[in-house]
């Protein structure tokens, strides 16, 4: 796959004024943000023919910029040596790329170093966002991005994907994202009941073992095999919540992976799962709150 760049600009938001109490303020992260990974995340999402012209899509992304000024911003430090976004409204890097034959022969995208090509470089980026637009000869389309991940977690970066696809479409934006920051108060006193600092803030001393070959396995599940799995787990007669999709087939995969690895009996596996943590602080947080809210939990099973 031959991917030609052909113009790279800095896209700025179209009406920065719409946040005045952010204008060029230096917003200090939040302790779920200084927990998320401290660099870019890459993804890639891909539209058959017809889509709309790079045109109306970079004229929709600076659009939405209005409403998520932190994307538009810069990582710095202030003077006390805090790590914060500057809301200075810098911009974000756009890429626009041709590349000869069909999106079609191209999917589905299966993870490669080749993939790298269809989104911007990361090396010393100091955008927050960085989109690239890559467009085949059938009109197909791929958008590759890199955002920072101590700007927004998943949910929050979604959101602000479906609302940018809202803009081009002419549609309002929905939800609004929330940005007071604020909505963050410790107990007092402080009443930690959990080793945060030992898991989420855990420094490395030492560099990891090299991993051994990681092979990605893309699985299906049929509609009929999830019913039947959960038909299997139900505890309903029981008198507690039925077992969620998610899991009913985590488990099976726990289970299965277990049972290939041949694991002596008596040993503890251990599964690391994102845990959204907006529904589940008291009180709540709205899910359309931008910026990160997400922690880790570590079931384990004898």
């Amino acid at each position: 796959m031959e991917v030609h760049a052909r113009s790279t600009t800095l896209l700025e938001p179209q009406f920065p004024a719409l946040h005045p109490n952010l204008q060029d303020q230096l917003v200090p992260l939040t302790i779920f943000d200084k927990a998320a990974m401290d660099f870019p995340i890459a993804i890639l999402h891909a539209y058959r023919a017809p889509t709309p012209s790079n045109a109306t899509i970079t004229a929709a992304l600076s659009q939405i910029l209005t409403h998520y000024p932190h994307l538009a911003g810069r990582l710095v430090a202030d003077d006390q040596r805090r790590s914060c976004m500057h809301l200075n409204n810098a911009g974000v890097r756009v890429v626009e790329a041709d590349i000869h034959g069909d999106l079609e022969d191209h999917l589905p995208l299966v993870p490669s170093f080749e993939l790298t090509a269809l989104h911007p470089k990361i090396d010393h980026a100091e955008e927050l966002l960085q989109i690239q637009l890559n467009r085949f000869a059938c009109g197909g389309l791929v958008i590759g991005l890199t955002v920072h991940h101590q700007v927004g977690d998943g949910l929050a970066i979604s959101l602000f994907l479906t609302n940018w696809a809202r803009v081009a479409r002419g549609l309002e934006v929905d939800p609004v994202p929330l940005h007071d920051r604020a909505i963050f108060v410790p107990r007092v006193p402080p009443k930690p009941l959990f080793p945060h600092q030992d898991i989420e803030f855990h420094e490395c001393t030492s560099l990891p073992k090299a991993p051994g070959l990681v092979e990605n396995v893309v699985a299906h599940f049929s509609p009929e095999f999830v019913k039947k799995l959960k038909e299997s787990t139900s505890c309903a007669d029981l008198g507690q919540r039925p077992y969620s999709t998610f899991e009913c087939v985590m488990g099976h995969l726990w289970r299965s992976v277990t049972m290939a690895r041949m694991n002596l009996e008596g040993e503890v596996t251990e599964l690391k799962l994102s845990v959204n943590g907006r529904a589940r602080l008291k009180p709540g947080v709205p899910m359309e709150y931008f910026g990160n809210l997400v922690l880790w939990a570590f079931p384990r099973l004898e």
